[in-house]
């Protein structure tokens, strides 16, 4: 179970400074009240909450290392309490590094990385597995790890390329798991060739290729597929 339906009301504000360079460094803070929807009251055999707050310090900055490459990076901290279940509660770091280099004309590169943290609740039998019989989870930890590079074979087509990787962890157990924590890696894949004929149509063929693993039985899975999309622009 992820974050199931809700809605988050949040206030924030920070401050900028802006370098003559073109840099600029920004500090921001968040404070959120959220409820999750349809859930009048706790469901205590569950440990599922009706309410949350969360707060979130974050410094972000942008920086034009060259006219050929920039940086975009955020490092910050988030925290999120439960009104009736503490045991739920999660704080950690987040953030994201990103690069983007423009290596000639016609092609260009991103690399990046993000952390992130997200509710993930499992309650007794959730999934009838084994390693969910009891509580195995309260919030998964995801790191992402990726490069995109992109060719621009001509004004109207051009080269497209993804490689993804994500481990994720799924943390805050409120009882002990046989076998500890559940850990999953994901390598994705794509490649595309996009082709823009006229000003007003935009078509796309794509091979995609999925593989994950985990350290729990039962949860590895491949993935292949093919698309072709086209999008007519009025």
């Amino acid at each position: 179970m992820q974050d199931f339906n809700n809605k988050i009301f949040s206030v924030e504000g920070g401050i900028r400074y802006s370098f003559p360079s073109g840099s600029k460094l920004t500090y921001k803070v968040r404070s959120g009240f959220g409820e999750f929807i349809d859930r009048p009251a706790p469901i205590v055999e569950s440990l599922l909450d009706t309410r949350f707050d969360e707060m979130e310090h974050q410094v972000h900055l942008t920086w034009p290392v060259t006219g050929k490459a920039s940086i975009d990076a955020r490092a910050g901290y988030l925290k999120r309490e439960h009104v009736h279940f503490p045991q739920r509660d999660f704080a950690g770091f987040v953030g994201n590094f990103n690069l983007n280099w423009a290596i000639t004309g016609k092609t260009r590169v991103t690399a990046s990385w993000a952390r992130q943290l997200s509710n993930y609740q499992t309650t007794p039998f959730a999934f009838r597995h084994p390693a969910f019989e009891r509580f195995s989870s309260s919030f998964i930890a995801t790191d992402r790890f990726t490069v995109a590079p992109i060719w621009q074979i001509t004004d109207k087509t051009a080269l497209r390329l993804r490689y993804d990787y994500v481990l994720s962890d799924f943390e805050g157990a409120v009882l002990p798991v046989p076998g500890g924590v559940r850990s999953d890696s994901m390598h994705s894949g794509l490649i595309a060739l996009d082709w823009q004929p006229l000003k007003v149509l935009f078509l796309s063929a794509a091979f995609h290729r999925d593989h994950r693993s985990s350290n729990f039985r039962g949860f590895d899975f491949n993935s292949t597929a093919g698309s072709v999309s086209a999008r007519l622009s009025f």
